[in-house]
């Protein structure tokens, strides 16, 4: 589909241009007010930044875990970008080592729950993050959420 707005050929899975930032599907809006006190379904546009889900593995494994410490706390900035929490990175990673990783469990269930809440669509990816954690899979959950914030920064 093409931007009302630039023109740009954007993909239909688009919520967003890549190129303006106007809203593509109806319903959805980068907070403009057109002058009507009426409530409208808004969502404004978050500032999360697309990143390499291989290098982010690669280099948690060269790094036996030290470059996971980083990327959880870019996933906890990503999902405060898009939900209502304000959660700090350094509070989180305290709270893992606090708990013996028990809070880290917590953390990947509330994960999946604020990209579900983002997308509206069914999906349930808070329990898959969760049995993932649970069973050692840490990393994979980091790089299915991911992915997911990926797909946000691109406007999908």
């Amino acid at each position: 589909m093409y931007c009302k707005n630039c023109g740009t050929f954007n993909e239909d899975s688009s919520i967003f241009c890549s190129n303006c930032g106007e809203s593509l599907k109806e319903g959805v809006s980068l907070s403009k007010n057109n002058g009507s006190n009426a409530k409208q379904n808004v969502r404004t546009r978050p500032n999360i930044t697309e990143r390499s889900i291989a290098l982010y593995i690669v280099l948690s494994v060269v790094t036996c875990g030290l470059f996971a410490i980083y990327w959880i706390f870019t996933l906890n900035d990503d999902m405060n970008q898009i939900s209502e929490r304000e959660a700090s990175g350094v509070v989180v990673f305290l709270l893992m080592i606090i708990t013996c990783g028990i809070y880290g469990l917590y953390w990947a269930y509330k994960l999946g729950q604020s990209i579900d809440s983002y997308y509206n669509n069914g999906e349930s990816r808070s329990v898959l993050y969760l049995l993932l954690s649970v069973f050692g899979l840490s990393i994979i959950t980091y790089a299915i959420a991911q992915n997911d914030f990926n797909k946000i920064a691109r406007g999908n």
